[in-house]
């Protein structure tokens, strides 16, 4: 009897212990297992796999992520745009200009910076001749524009350029402008698209005056011998200057004419330069050199062998010289030929008498 009721107990307690522990197991909060702990509430509200609170996580940090990124944009800006004040038919000129990019974030591609001249006053961004892609690098086929091409600018930075400009032949003598167009390409959205080429002479607009680039052979002093005599041959000292601006690189001709008559103008003078070359006996009455070249600026004192015809009028007459006689170089429009001779007695004509 004794040992049943032993047995008994021993099983009732291991019965009581069992389900106090299994009762433990179910209200902690930190067990798997548990039904009523924090992992329970975790798992019924987002899945025992985790997936809606990752999705919810990554929504949120690209939603705002991007959303801050995106509304910041790159703005070019002109600092400085300095052409020279004067330019040339002809010359390549490199102008520089400083841009900034004062927005928030850099460019993302590629853009052209793009110069125009043109002689006309009315400015708007199409006016200026803004062919960036013909204009790249200053190609020789195109005149009158030019553009580089920047390959990112970040936010905050600032970059000089130069670019180049050839100023075309055909271009305006005179009073000109300089246009400068940011991103001229427009391949980048800005905060402000409007800044970036000018309406008036201003920063983007510069006035520059357009000359000829040509040599402009004048005469500085021709003083003949007098009295001259029937038969002789005199060389005639003359001075010359190249008072252009670009150099006489071809060769060119001085001639000078003796004449009774006193109707002054180019043809009337006994220029035949290509047979009075150093006084060619068979030739009277005229004489003729050949200049090699002369520098702008430069000046030169040449002697011209002149042979009084046996048979000249006795008496006044006329010596007349005419610069460029074989017309080799073009001169400016502005004075064309025009100061190579003289139509009075004056720096061109000269009085003397034969004997």
């Amino acid at each position: 009897m004794k040992t049943l009721t032993k047995i008994f107990l021993v099983v009732l307690c291991i019965g009581f212990f069992t389900c106090v522990n299994h009762e433990a197991k179910r209200n902690n909060p930190f067990d798997p297992a548990s039904t009523n702990g924090l992992f329970s509430l975790l798992t019924s509200s987002f899945g025992s796999s985790g997936s809606s609170y990752t999705s919810s996580g990554t929504g949120t940090g690209t939603s705002t992520g991007t959303g801050t990124g995106n509304s910041g944009k790159p703005d070019l800006q002109l600092v400085s745009f300095d052409p020279p004040t004067t330019m040339l038919h002809e010359n390549t000129y490199n102008i520089s200009a400083t841009i900034t990019n004062a927005g928030t974030v850099a460019t993302t591609s590629a853009f052209d910076v793009g110069i125009g001249l043109q002689s006309g006053s009315s400015f708007y961004a199409s006016s200026f001749n803004y062919r960036t892609s013909d204009c790249i690098a200053g190609n020789p086929s195109y005149t009158n524009c030019g553009a580089v091409q920047v390959a990112s600018l970040a936010a905050g930075a600032s970059t000089t350029l130069s670019i180049p400009l050839i100023v075309g032949t055909n271009q305006t003598i005179g009073i000109n402008y300089l246009g400068i167009h940011l991103d001229s390409n427009n391949t980048i959205t800005e905060t402000d698209e409007f800044n970036n080429y000018g309406t008036s002479v201003s920063s983007f607009i510069k006035q520059v005056t357009i000359s000829e680039w040509r040599p402009d052979i004048t005469i500085v002093s021709f003083s003949p011998s007098s009295p001259l005599t029937r038969g002789s041959t005199y060389n005639i000292s003359v001075t010359i200057a190249n008072t252009g601006n670009r150099d006489a690189t071809s060769a060119f001709q001085i001639g000078m004419g003796l004449q009774s008559g006193s109707s002054f103008y180019a043809s009337s003078f006994n220029y035949r330069t290509s047979d009075c070359i150093a006084g060619n006996p068979s030739y009277t009455n005229c004489g003729a050199v050949q200049v090699a070249s002369l520098a702008a600026g430069a000046s030169t004192t040449i002697s011209i062998p002149l042979k009084v015809n046996a048979s000249q009028t006795i008496g006044t007459n006329y010596i007349g010289i005419h610069l460029d006689s074989g017309s080799n170089l073009t001169e400016p429009s502005s004075t064309g030929e025009s100061n190579n001779y003289g139509t009075a007695v004056g720096t061109h004509i000269k009085q003397v008498t034969v004997n």
